[in-house]
């Protein structure tokens, strides 16, 4: 049987997209809309096709069509826009869309859906909240991934501090209850961490024992948002880490598996409690766990470590680091320049400050000259300042 038109332009539309997975050129404008590359701004997106390839696309596309003397169904155009989203290629969806509303189509709830995934993957927060409100007042309701993702734009760590989108984020979530929409595991574990991050622990416990009550099962996601969110809340401070690892326990005890997200985030907890060797405890269980270390996964031991006069344990940890192929932080460096002149031994912390490749922060230089003056070394460390402040401050 001879394929139907629709299946001719959707394998079309299918193979064109993916044959231009790697694209060149970074970004352009689309009617009113601007079209970049790295919309989160941690993470470079796919960029735009260069613009001949574009143009035979366009113009293949619009030979096909006129071939076929046919206009697609949506369902066609949905489908195309759907394969553009699953290659990370926004650019893709909105020339289809254009494309789409030159032929007189107008797209449904699906349409809808997928281009509040496009602005959300480019980081265009007020469009895509904008068009789900519209579309809610009409009394129609997108798919569970365009609310998650719009839910997750808002809830990003750089767009809580921006005028107030964490809210954002808490109302959309609150008026799809209100409409009679029930989130799912996904979405109630998204605002959970949202929450968390914004310092409002208690709602997201809130919303915790909601999902309980609603039959959802919390898994390593959730547990591990919910225990940030204990030890990053101020709770810390006054001894409340017990929450975090009861957690943690918990966690084991319904059969969840932590990960190393889980590991980092209760070491970190315990190492600003000072609690150093029941941190180093979980990172030889990380180990013998066979689970691969972040470099987030020592820098808060070493911290500690320093802070307790023991640089050289720390030393022993950056080691590890290194022969791990793990890239340290700035504050690596200082924290074991410090932790070193705590310990009455500037001249190896200047060592170390004058063989790295990272820039230390001035304190820590500031650091090692009162430690030079203090102990009547004066000329080293009026030679020392001279060379750094010749150097690196220069």
């Amino acid at each position: 049987m001879a394929p139907s038109s629709s299946s001719l332009i959707v394998n079309f539309l299918r193979q064109n997209i993916r044959r231009i997975q790697n694209p060149q050129r970074p970004g352009r404008t689309i009617g009113n809309l601007v079209v970049k590359g790295g919309g989160d701004g941690t993470q470079q997106e796919p960029q735009i096709m260069d613009g001949k390839l574009q143009l035979q696309f366009t113009e293949q596309m619009a030979i096909e069509l006129k071939i076929l003397n046919f206009v697609p169904a949506l369902s066609v155009w949905n489908s195309a826009l759907l394969d553009s989203l699953r290659i990370e290629r926004t650019d893709l969806v909105w020339d289809l869309y254009a494309t789409m509303m030159e032929s007189g189509l107008v797209g449904d709830v699906d349409t809808v859906g997928y281009l509040i995934r496009a602005f959300c993957k480019d980081n265009k927060l007020y469009e895509p909240y904008e068009l789900l409100r519209q579309v809610s007042d009409a009394g129609h309701t997108p798919d569970n991934i365009a609310f998650t993702k719009l839910i997750s734009g808002f809830s990003r760590d750089g767009n809580y501090a921006k005028n107030g989108m964490g809210n954002e984020a808490l109302r959309v979530f609150n008026d799809l209850k209100d409409r009679g929409y029930a989130p799912d595991r996904v979405m109630y574990t998204t605002m959970i961490d949202g929450l968390c991050k914004m310092g409002r622990l208690g709602e997201a416990r809130k919303l915790w024992f909601e999902m309980i009550h609603k039959g959802f099962k919390q898994n390593e996601y959730t547990y591990n948002a919910l225990m940030d969110g204990y030890c990053k809340a101020g709770f810390c401070q006054h001894g409340k880490t017990d929450k975090a690892h009861e957690l943690f326990e918990e966690m084991a005890n319904r059969g969840i598996n932590h990960d190393v997200v889980t590991y980092n985030t209760l070491i970190q907890g315990l190492c600003k409690e000072g609690k150093v060797v029941e941190a180093m405890n979980l990172f030889n269980e990380l180990m013998v766990l066979d689970l691969q270390p972040y470099t987030s996964s020592y820098t808060p031991q070493i911290q500690a470590l320093c802070e307790e006069g023991k640089a050289q344990e720390a030393i022993e940890l950056w080691k590890d680091t290194q022969n791990r192929s793990l890239e340290p932080l700035v504050c690596t460096h200082d924290y074991i320049i410090t932790g070193l002149c705590k310990q009455g031994n500037p001249t190896e912390g200047m060592e170390w400050l004058l063989t790295s490749k990272l820039r230390p922060r001035r304190n820590t230089f500031n650091r090692l000259v009162e430690d030079f003056s203090s102990n009547n070394r004066f000329d080293d460390a009026a030679c020392f300042r001279l060379s750094i402040w010749n150097g690196l401050y220069s």
